[in-house]
């Protein structure tokens, strides 16, 4: 616009100079051409059209002279066309500027930070311009070859007196929109550039100003359409307020400063976008340990009592605090403990029973009032005649005794985190009664959290790291059956275990009567003697198993090892993992004890071993070959059947506890 009103426009403060009739009169055209050019090109797709456009212009210029009678004197005097310079220097003339004699050379050392300020400049707006050009054309570019291309175009006009610069990013979508995908134009700009360069004569000179103005006003138009209006429905609402601001910024402070607060902008939004990009996902709470009926149940009762959270992405200070308010928001714990108490035995009648009948559970004790450590946290700071919203808790919620946290997602952790979220959560916790375990955390994690005193304390410190997600859930289910009450009657009648520890026998009838034992057991969990009318013989039994007896670390069978045989385990406790090259820790798939059967879906589907069996602990094993059981079907079918039916059992326990395990939907 000041090129077409002939003015000089740097900042917000020159545009008043736009504001009087004349300087609209001369604006008008340009603007105008520029917005039918745009609606032209985009209507029409065709390589044509703009260049078509553009000459019907400046024909329709000149004709407009030749028809109105006035000369190119006339239309400079009113401000339409630019004056020619007074005087013409010859091409050659350029290189007598090239006088080392006259070089300042005390002032270089002055402008040393300007030339690397520079530098930077040119290679990050170069960077842009290349992301810029990419996303207009909708396909990759070659990075390192265009920067590569700037680089050496800036070498050799440095060297022959130019100035630095990159690609025009103006003119380069100017030639997408043209759809001429060649390289006609830009031979055909370095043709003209050379002309202009050579010839004597002043182009611009014969040229009308709105001719440039409608160019730059379609160009103009282009970027505003696509930015300001059609990035809306592309953008995230800050990130087009990005976009807005630097657009504001760049018309009121200028180019350089514009950019720069634009930049400002982006810094703070990727401060809040990253801190926003950090989740916590809340994993179901029960380890691949494969225990009898008896562990499950209690285990399934307190099963609240364990949170296992998946941590992602980066903490700072800002990622922190929402970190510690999705634990708050997991962690349960008992008001009744706490000073809220008090407050609700003060309260009315009519509060009293609003708090227990919004309180999530209410425990075998009356007294006691269950609810998340956030919702505590309200109680704290409320008064009287204010009321705190309650979650809607599971059925038979308890207070939390243990939080897993799993850090094989999480990036990097920094010391604000550590202080501000870490060891503050440790404190809360530590307050609460609750366990904090970590697991899978990587070597500098877990220097960093050393170095914040968040560990590195021994036991005192109160967190235990575990190199597994499934090695920490199995020692939080170990605590909570060792802390379980030692069982009453009613609860032994109600018991029943998959594969019960067998009794002790005199040593000439322990094969016999520890694997019947075993084996019946297992049928009786599920249906009473009276209404089975399957049993097993357990004279028979020894012709088909063999026992073994395996000490710590002894295998039972390896990984791609052929398959003949399956496993009943007496006693003792087994690993199944999976072997790899690429890991040095073996990955444990599951953990049997005894009545488990071990080897079956490989037997049964007669492929070769897919996993690699051990023992962790002195154990028995029975074993029954294929060899074996081709025979107990032919010459004792009744019991084939019977233990054919505990073996489907005991599949289907471990079909169970897999879906449980590993297709529990993940808590956001």
């Amino acid at each position: 616009m000041g090129l077409m009103a002939g003015v000089e426009i740097k900042n917000i403060t020159d545009w008043w100079k736009l504001g009087n009739v004349d300087a609209l009169v001369h604006i008008f055209p340009g603007v105008l051409c520029g917005l039918v050019l745009f609606i032209l090109s985009s209507k029409v797709q065709h390589f044509l059209v703009l260049p078509v456009c553009l000459t019907v212009l400046l024909l329709s210029f000149y004709a407009f002279l030749l028809v109105s009678g006035f000369s190119f004197d006339d239309v400079r005097r009113t401000g339409w066309v630019s004056f020619a310079p007074a005087a013409v220097s010859s091409p050659l003339q350029v290189f007598d500027l090239f006088d080392f004699s006259l070089v300042q050379w005390h002032v270089i050392p002055n402008q040393i930070f300007t030339w690397l300020g520079m530098y930077f400049v040119v290679a990050f707006s170069s960077s842009l311009d290349v992301a810029a050009i990419e996303m207009n054309m909708g396909s990759e570019l070659d990075y390192n070859h265009e920067l590569k291309t700037v680089g050496w175009s800036n070498a050799v006009s440095g060297m022959l007196g130019g100035f630095t610069g990159s690609y025009i990013f103006s003119q380069t979508i100017f030639t997408l929109k043209s759809n001429t995908n060649s390289r006609i134009p830009g031979i055909v700009v370095l043709v003209s550039e050379l002309v202009i360069f050579v010839s004597p004569v002043a182009l611009t000179a014969y040229i009308p100003k709105f001719f440039f103005g409608a160019l730059l006003s379609l160009i103009a138009i282009d970027l505003m359409m696509e930015w300001l209006l059609h990035a809306y429905s592309k953008l995230r609402f800050r990130e087009y307020l990005i976009v807005v601001a630097t657009f504001v910024l760049i018309n009121l402070l200028g180019l350089e400063s514009g950019m720069l607060g634009g930049l400002v902008c982006a810094m703070t939004n990727f401060v809040f976008t990253y801190s926003e990009g950090v989740s916590v996902a809340k994993m179901f709470s029960r380890s691949r340990v494969q225990r009898n009926y008896q562990d499950r149940q209690y285990l399934t009762k307190h099963q609240s009592q364990i949170v296992a959270l998946e941590l992602h992405g980066y903490f700072f200070f800002g990622s922190s605090i929402r970190l510690v308010e999705h634990i708050k928001h997991n962690i349960y714990v008992d008001a009744s403990k706490s000073h809220v108490k008090t407050s609700l035995k003060e309260s009315t009648p009519l509060l009293k029973a609003t708090a227990r009948v919004e309180s999530s559970f209410v425990d075998e004790d009356p007294n006691r009032y269950i609810c998340t450590l956030k919702e505590l946290d309200e109680l704290h700071a409320s008064t009287p005649s204010s009321t705190c919203r309650k979650s809607i808790l599971e059925p038979g919620t308890r207070p939390t005794q243990y939080l897993l946290l799993d850090f094989e997602h999480v990036t990097g952790i920094d010391a604000t985190a550590s202080r501000s979220c870490f060891q503050a959560m440790k404190t809360i916790l530590a307050r609460h009664h609750i366990s904090l375990i970590f697991s899978r955390m990587a070597s500098n994690l877990e220097r960093q959290l050393e170095k914040n005193e968040v560990l590195g304390g021994g036991d005192a410190d109160g967190v235990t790291i575990f190199k597994s997600v499934d090695a920490g859930l199995e020692f939080c289910e170990n605590m909570l059956l060792n802390e379980r009450p030692p069982p009453t009657p009613s609860t032994a009648l109600q018991a029943k275990d998959l594969f019960p520890k067998a009794k002790k026998q005199p040593d000439s009838f322990a094969t016999v009567s520890t694997l019947t034992s075993v084996l019946t057991s297992a049928l009786e969990s599920w249906s009473s003697a009276a209404e089975s009318s399957i049993f097993l013989p357990s004279q028979n039994i020894e012709r088909y198993f063999t026992k073994q007896t395996l000490a710590t670390g002894e295998r039972v069978f390896s990984q791609n090892d052929a398959t003949s045989s399956l496993f009943v385990v007496e006693s003792g406790e087994l690993e199944i993992y999976k072997e790899t090259a690429t890991s040095s820790s073996p990955n444990r798939i599951i953990k049997v004890s005894e009545g488990s059967l071990v080897g079956e879906v490989d037997f049964y589907l007669e492929q070769d071993r897919s996993f690699t069996c051990q023992a962790t602990a002195p154990s028995v094993v029975f074993e029954l070959t294929r060899a074996s059981l081709d025979q107990m079907v032919s010459g004792d079918p009744q019991l084939c059947t019977a233990i054919q039916t505990v073996f489907l059992k005991c599949m289907s326990l471990g079909v169970h506890n897999h879906l449980l395990v590993n297709h529990t939907p993940l808590e956001k």
